[in-house]
């Protein structure tokens, strides 16, 4: 968490010079993450590197919320709203908004909902014409993009030109063994959902 952290930061920073320096919110941010749910991708991914790096910072603030949770209040008193994997009409709405009231908008993206495999549940929604202009509409209208992968910043840079890699968090904890008892093998350690299980097929 430490190092995706400070990289989150060094990003963050590189905003303030251009859109947070103008609204005197260099320091002291208050930042709203906000999710459909409490998944992996807003907590490992986004929520905690923010907060294991915030402290040193001086953030007001680090909010994480599920998308029916959020008010107008909340958004009004952010500084920075991120939105993890949005997808729905609400949560296009809900950057809309943001961006209406001069809000900081990052959209983090760790999937690529623009072109979900066959085998992924939800696939014939994420397939929908209007599902996949929202999707678009979101990441156009954002003031970054953060991906976890080159191949997601290549796939989505004609809608932003604002995209950022910033590394999975398992990269941080990450321990890899050198010293198999079986030479003879090799064993690849799968992390995912039970939604991606049908991928080792």
């Amino acid at each position: 968490p430490g190092y995706i952290g400070k990289l989150y930061w060094e990003i963050l920073d590189c905003y303030s010079l251009q859109y947070l320096k103008k609204y005197n919110l260099v320091v002291n941010m208050d930042i709203l993450i906000v999710c459909q749910d409490k998944i992996p991708s807003a907590i490992q991914g986004v929520y905690d590197p923010l907060w294991a790096y915030s402290s040193s910072l001086g953030v007001n603030k680090l909010v994480f919320s599920k998308i029916f949770n959020v008010t107008y209040k909340m958004v009004k008193s952010c500084d920075v709203l991120i939105l993890v994997r949005g997808y729905t009409f609400i949560d296009l709405n809900l950057v809309r908004y943001a961006k209406k009231i001069k809000k900081v908008v990052i959209y983090y993206l760790d999937d690529d909902l623009l072109g979900l495999d066959n085998k992924f549940p939800g696939e014939k929604y994420f397939a929908l014409f209007r599902t996949k202009q929202r999707i678009k509409e979101i990441i156009s209208i954002s003031n970054a993009i953060f991906v976890v992968n080159p191949c997601l910043l290549n796939k989505i840079k004609q809608y932003n030109e604002h995209i950022y890699i910033v590394r999975s968090p398992v990269f941080d904890v990450l321990n890899v063994r050198t010293n198999f008892s079986d030479k003879n093998h090799t064993i690849i350690g799968f992390a995912g959902s039970k939604d991606h299980s049908q991928f080792l097929n």
